[in-house]
């Protein structure tokens, strides 16, 4: 686990992304409030599924336009695309799910007691993930683009409840495979970074470590 530096020893927030190979969401906390009650983690609980239900987390899906803009995320790409194949639309358009471990190539997967490593030479700009289809699209473009759409979410439901903090205010943990190398770790980082993501108010921390915590681990470890 990542220890913060000076940068995050002041934040007023830390959020936890959750960026699954099935499911993605987010956890917060403030600062104060978490010292006052270690059990207080908020998470988002709202992302309503195409039966309208509120579900804690949402699908790791993404959706881009013929015009390789990216247009949607979880559910609402989810029902977009379905919308864009029953109205025989979807030609052009990219449809990425379950990619997530697609980052790890082929030839270097390895099962049993092995850990599976990413290969050095394809964590660039241009490495490409494929579709659904076969289309393909920059592996840090697709990537970068869900978790910004995740950090605006956040942010969104953060200004909804408070009007004082800033970016400069938040620590933002993401999780990763505790299988993933330092190249992988470093191609996240990457992909957060072109997200918007500051470097010095970012950590990764391991997925088997459960995600809600995070953010009292991080208080526990900083402070």
């Amino acid at each position: 686990m990542e220890r913060g530096t000076n940068s995050k020893e002041n934040v007023l927030v830390v959020v936890a992304i959750d960026f699954g190979t099935t499911y993605s969401g987010w956890a917060y906390s403030f600062r104060k409030e978490y010292k006052e009650n270690h059990t207080n983690i908020k998470t988002k609980g709202g992302w309503k599924n195409f039966d309208g239900q509120a579900t804690e987390k949402t699908p790791t899906v993404a959706l881009f336009t013929p015009e390789d803009k990216f247009h949607s995320f979880g559910y609402e790409a989810e029902n977009k695309y379905a919308e864009l194949v029953d109205e025989e639309q979807s030609t052009g358009w990219k449809y990425f799910k379950r990619f997530k471990m697609a980052l790890l190539s082929d030839d270097t997967k390895q099962f049993g007691h092995q850990q599976r490593k990413l290969v050095t030479g394809k964590i660039s700009r241009h490495q490409k993930l494929k579709d659904v289809n076969g289309k393909k699209l920059p592996s840090l473009t697709v990537v970068s683009e869900c978790l910004n759409f995740l950090k605006n979410d956040f942010l969104k439901a953060l200004k909804e409840k408070v009007n004082f903090v800033e970016m400069k205010d938040i620590h933002w943990v993401i999780t990763v495979p505790a299988i993933w190398s330092d190249e992988a770790k470093a191609f996240m980082r990457l992909a957060a970074n072109q997200a918007g993501i500051d470097d010095t108010l970012l950590s990764l921390a391991y997925e088997p470590e459960a995600w809600q915590y995070t953010v009292g681990y991080n208080y526990t470890e900083e402070n």
